[in-house]
């Protein structure tokens, strides 16, 4: 009799043995598929954006601070009462999308630099928490399409009366052409909705107020 107690004993054993290696099994197999090993090697796409993403909403951030930089200096410079509406349509514009992109780029912890910092020392004193006029810190080596060196900064600066519209309207007419293509790119190649979403608003008033403006030129 003691024969068959000893085999239930063993047979019993060896299947908590098994129970256990499958368990273990599955455990690792578990583990593996949610590895981000997967995830790693489909592209730089973290929370929904790309690279792409994140250098337009740099450089464009640089590049509206510089436009709201040229309106500032509208109302002491001219009397034009069609341009100082234009310029303060700009900034009424581009401030809050400044805001905008700074707090995607906080959110997703990238980082950038406020406005107000890293740029006094080029200030120049005008606008923007002291803002370099020319070509603001861009996430690419390559100057952004439209900005403005510090010379032509201060060549506007300048001028008074309609020598200054002229120069002014020019000047942005070619800074708004630049900002269109960065905001194609963007949508080229661009990851995230909200932030393609962004460039079309941009090319889209952005035209609108190019055409304005050389029709201002042309009277």
């Amino acid at each position: 009799m003691s024969l068959p107690n000893s085999r239930l004993v063993r047979y019993t054993a060896g299947a908590a043995m098994l129970t256990i290696v499958l368990a273990g099994t599955g455990a690792c197999s578990s583990s593996a598929s949610s590895s981000p090993s997967a995830s790693s090697s489909a592209g730089v796409v973290i929370n929904g954006h790309n690279a792409q993403d994140m250098a337009f909403l740099t450089d464009m951030i640089a590049h509206h601070q510089q436009a709201i930089v040229m309106s500032e200096m509208v109302p002491s410079h001219t009397k034009n009462a069609k341009v100082i509406a234009l310029a303060a349509q700009i900034e009424a514009a581009q401030g809050p999308e400044i805001a905008k992109m700074q707090t995607w780029l906080d959110e997703w912890n990238e980082g950038l630099p406020s406005a107000s910092s890293g740029s006094e020392s080029a200030a120049g004193g005008h606008g923007m928490s002291g803002m370099d006029h020319g070509t603001a810190p861009s996430s690419s080596s390559s100057p952004m399409p439209g900005m403005m060196t510090d010379q032509q900064m201060a060549d506007l600066e300048s001028k008074s009366g309609s020598a200054f519209d002229k120069m002014w309207l020019t000047m942005m007419i070619e800074h708004h052409q630049g900002a269109i293509t960065m905001a194609q790119q963007e949508l080229a190649t661009g990851e995230n909705p909200q932030v393609k979403a962004v460039a079309q608003g941009i090319i889209d008033g952005q035209a609108a107020e190019i055409a304005t403006m050389k029709a201002m030129l042309a009277q």
